[in-house]
């Protein structure tokens, strides 16, 4: 629905701007329509997926329980997904300050496609209460980001979540 989306633009004020990733339709409806309601100028919704790369993956299920998924067999339904540098480099923006993702298990996935940006040490808060072939995520990011030269804290039991710090 764009809660941190409207507290980052908030906190970014005039002078940031916030860039929010949303390839599920009615998450998206949802998300422009509290943008507008909070009339914010300085959000740019993307209707894609953060991927490793740019393409086209299957969508299962909708709004807050979407996931993207390489099988479209089993799931038909298409959307874009980019990977960040490729989507910053399109956009002509050299440097982001700051990442969250919640993108319900593609975290490692939408990783991989961000080594440019990474390079810069942007904060992170990554979403790592997600399994993936049986492995909790944060598991597979702590190890990802102290790598890159993070300092890595994960914490909040409740959604648990992986901090990458300068």
């Amino acid at each position: 629905a764009g809660d941190f989306t409207i507290y980052a633009a908030i906190k970014a004020g005039s002078k940031g701007k916030v860039i929010a990733f949303e390839p599920d339709v009615t998450s998206y409806a949802m998300l422009c329509a509290n943008i507008r309601l909070n009339r914010l100028t300085n959000v740019v919704v993307l209707k894609k997926g953060l991927w490793s790369a740019d393409g086209q993956l299957s969508i299962t299920g909708t709004a807050f329980a979407s996931q993207l998924s390489a099988d479209s067999h089993k799931y038909p339904t298409q959307v874009p997904v980019c990977s960040l540098d490729n989507e910053l480099g399109r956009m002509g923006i050299d440097r982001a300050d700051f990442i969250k993702m919640d993108i319900e298990g593609a975290e490692l996935d939408a990783l991989e496609g961000m080594g440019l940006t990474m390079e810069q040490k942007p904060y992170l808060a990554i979403a790592s209460y997600h399994l993936k072939d049986g492995v909790r995520t944060s598991a597979l990011i702590e190890p990802l980001l102290r790598k890159k030269g993070y300092r890595v804290v994960t914490e909040n039991p409740e959604h648990l979540t992986t901090f990458g710090l300068r």
